[in-house]
């Protein structure tokens, strides 16, 4: 499944900064090229970010931004280099329209004869051809005289020895060079940039400080641009204030806030596949998400199985008490947790009027929904811990052999969405 990441209004800042003590990461280029060291090599005044979404946003240097951990974020190259002088455009000279006269004619008391009216010649006017200017072309250093020094977007070859170096690259995935092509209709054709992929996930209910230096290095050489910092607040999605009336809609990974002074019973629906009850106080924030992948492994293992997989957060999607978990199942289904790559016994109640499997929990974990019984031999322990798992017994893991819950893959057979309203949007509370 897509990973969103909400949108925070951030500041982030495009400027010059001295070397870090802190150790760079390299990025190679990936190229085979050798490409002489461009002059004064460096960055533009501009971000273009992308969202997991295709939603384009640009920004300039000081400018308040929005960004998304999964953001892809595009920072461009420049360069100086020989242009063309745009011609000055001559003024256009104004033409008269000389008046014409139209002579009086008499009408006799009988007869009425013709009347002429002399034909008005208009004398042609012309109107000189304006020259449209011309648009600065990049040209050779080997230039003639009337052409001048500028700061343009590089477009050329990226050599084998640049490397692009990263500070404090904290929340950042991954960089490359990205030469742009024309489907980039959101990027300057041909033009050079760096590209910086963000974390696709932040498993934080309040925002996190995001900064991040970058410059490109040449290998062997003293050649290197200037260093640029951004600077931002990582948050993920505001899902908006509790409601306490209508059902909240959870249709991506964000966060829900009890305001204040407010409690109550809240449902959250997600997607019209899974609906959680819960009884929620002042204060109380949790991160919530859900997808429907499978799981490779527990479907290979039990290819004869017809399984269900909802793959909450976890921990992420932890509530102060317990509240009704409800799945779609029928009323002799098998429903099992995945923690750390095992399968176990979840204890349910069938709603027969919602058609739903009822789970008692105050943390939304990993589940499995079969219609047969699965291979099962542990009993789900209180508080999962790595002390636990490391100390379980060789026959614990013979009887139950790992399953890689982590090992997800998207299923064509998974359900699919119900369609929902947008985001944030409510709906009357369902009745039980």
């Amino acid at each position: 499944m897509k990973k969103f990441v909400s949108a925070a209004v951030i500041t982030a800042m495009i400027a010059s900064m001295g070397v870090s003590a802190m150790a760079d990461v390299s990025f190679g280029s990936g190229a085979s090229s050798d490409v002489a060291w461009p002059t004064n090599f460096g960055f533009g005044d501009k971000l273009t970010v992308i969202s997991a979404d295709s939603d384009v946003r640009e920004y300039v240097k000081g400018e308040s931004i929005e960004l998304n951990p999964g953001d892809t974020i595009y920072m461009p190259l420049t360069h100086t280099a020989l242009v063309e002088e745009a011609p000055e455009v001559p003024e256009t000279p104004e033409t008269e329209t000389p008046d014409t006269e139209t002579p009086d004619t008499e009408t006799p008391d009988t007869e009425t004869p013709d009347t002429e009216t002399p034909d008005a010649e208009t004398p042609d006017a012309e109107t000189p051809d304006a020259e449209t200017p011309a648009e600065p072309v990049v040209v050779s250093l080997a230039a003639p005289a009337d052409q001048v020094e500028a700061t343009v977007p590089y477009s050329g070859k990226v050599d084998k020895d640049w490397k692009i170096k990263f500070s404090a690259r904290e929340f950042v995935e991954n960089a490359s060079f990205h030469k742009a092509k024309a489907e980039d209709t959101h990027l300057s054709k041909d033009a050079l940039y760096i590209k910086v992929e963000m974390d696709e996930q932040l498993d934080s209910v309040d925002a996190e400080t995001l900064s991040y230096g970058v410059y490109i290095a040449e290998s062997g050489t003293a050649n290197k641009t200037e260093r640029v910092t951004v600077k931002a607040e990582f948050a993920n999605h505001d899902g908006g204030e509790v409601s306490f009336n209508f059902v909240n809609f959870v249709s991506e990974p964000s966060v829900w806030e009890v305001k204040e002074e407010r409690s109550g019973n809240a449902t959250f629906d997600f997607a019209g596949e899974a609906f959680f009850d819960v009884n929620m106080y002042e204060g109380e924030k949790v991160l919530l998400d859900l997808n429907r992948d499978y799981i490779r492994s527990i479907a290979i293992a039990n290819e004869d199985a017809d399984l269900e997989f909802y793959n909450f957060r976890s921990s992420h999607d932890e509530f102060v008490r317990k509240g009704t978990l409800s799945l779609y199942g029928k009323e002799d289904s098998y429903v099992y947790e995945i923690i750390d790559g095992k399968l176990y016994d979840v204890d349910f109640d069938y709603n027969e009027e919602e058609e739903t499997l009822e789970i008692v929990t105050d943390e939304l974990g990993h589940y499995v929904v079969s219609d047969i019984e699965l291979e099962s031999k542990e009993v789900k322990p209180s508080k999962p811990s790595t002390e636990n798992n490391n100390n379980s017994s060789s026959n614990t893991d013979k009887d139950n052999p790992d399953t890689g819950a982590a090992d997800f893959v998207g299923s064509a057979a998974a359900l699919a969405v119900t369609s929902v309203a947008a985001a944030g949007a409510l709906a009357l509370k369902r009745k039980k």
